[in-house]
């Protein structure tokens, strides 16, 4: 009996530890797993089948916006800031007040379904090699929605970087959006009719990006990529500039050297950094100062650290042509091509994405 009684107040006390546990300590299940299984069973799209063979990353069209999305295992808090995404499906264009598709109607949606799956079939995943070293790190879900509208609170640096960005900040203005473990692709084709180059470059420049970080990726970059330039992370230019040039930034007599209001270009490409546009001056972009694009100001810091130094170049490796590339002077071609074997070794042909890159590897 006293066995017994032992027993039964070990699992009350179990029961009530679990009881006790918060909310911030939920860990999350298998269950995303099985939805994207569940999905790829449920669908006869060859594409879908194709990149869930090769890349183990189910490809959706048909989503809960909250299981698929919002809902990250972490705490209420990451589900309600995730949850204020509205994230439209496809199909909400073709369902009638009932919620239902007349045949034609459902012709039409399966006509926009394989248009928005070739798209990120051809502008993503053909990039990428199939059981290759980054081929092997997909996300788990690429969820394709009709378009993506997010509160300011949703800002991720990555979001609002790229040349090819389609705003000034993340309101309503997102090709992309992704949280600890799904990203979504607006795919709307009004939108991306208007401006398919930049939908394509933004979009794989933010894939890219987010495997990287989902995986550690950016601390396998080769050291030579940030020997010049690490000792410069975060440090603000007019003061580099003013110890390199013996200037006294507090000498306030009227004839007292200063430090020039636009930096030298190649002053600053000497020291490994790139001027990507959005980049510098707190996200806003480089602006033209007499006749000159991208200029560099002395209240500008370098970047922070080593991911945002990748990001730089891998923005400028994706929009600029050859002649802007083969302009750079060699320090800056170097660090290209350290990034560009990297990515290659990896399992993505970048070369293929632009194909002006291949004048660097002459």
């Amino acid at each position: 009996m006293k066995k017994t009684l032992v027993t039964y107040i070990g699992l009350v006390v179990l029961v009530l530890f679990s009881a006790c546990e918060t909310e911030d300590s939920l860990t999350p299940t298998n269950k995303d797993n099985n939805r994207v299984a569940d999905f790829i069973n449920s669908t006869d799209k060859e594409l879908v089948q194709s990149v869930y063979h090769n890349f183990n990353c189910g490809l959706l069209y048909e989503y809960d916006p909250v299981m698929d999305f919002a809902y990250t295992a972490e705490n209420a808090d990451a589900v309600e800031k995730w949850g204020t995404i509205d994230l439209p499906m496809i199909r909400e264009q073709f369902i009638n007040a009932e919620g239902l598709m007349t045949t034609d109607s459902l012709i039409k949606y399966n006509a926009y379904v394989d248009q928005a799956l070739n798209f990120v079939d051809t502008t993503i995943f053909k990039f990428f090699k199939a059981d290759s070293y980054i081929g092997n790190k997909m996300p788990t879900k690429v969820i394709l929605s009709n378009s993506i509208e997010a509160p300011t609170e949703i800002y991720i640096a990555e979001l609002t970087e790229s040349d090819s960005r389609t705003g000034e900040d993340a309101i309503n203005a997102l090709n992309c959006v992704f949280n600890n473990h799904s990203i979504v692709i607006n795919i709307n084709q009004e939108a991306a009719k208007l401006n398919a180059e930049k939908f394509m470059k933004d979009n794989f420049y933010i894939f890219l990006c987010r495997i990287m970080e989902m995986h550690g990726l950016y601390d396998e970059i080769p050291e030579a990529f940030s020997a010049l330039s690490s000792v410069y992370y975060g440090l603000k230019i007019e003061e580099v500039y003013a110890e390199e040039f013996g200037i006294d930034l507090e000498d306030d007599a009227e004839d007292a050297e200063t430090v020039p209001d636009v930096i030298d270009k190649e002053w600053f490409y000497a020291k490994g950094f790139i001027d990507a546009k959005y980049f510098y001056n707190n996200n806003i972009g480089l602006t033209i100062i007499d006749g000159e694009p991208k200029s560099i100001k002395k209240q500008y810091s370098f970047v922070d650290d080593l991911d945002t130094d990748v990001r730089s170049f891998l923005n400028e490796m994706l929009h600029r042509n050859s002649d802007e590339l083969i302009a750079f002077p060699e320090v800056i071609k170097s660090k290209m091509l350290v990034l560009l074997n990297t990515f290659e070794e990896w399992g993505v042909n970048i070369v293929a994405f632009n194909p002006d890159l291949a004048v660097i590897m002459d």
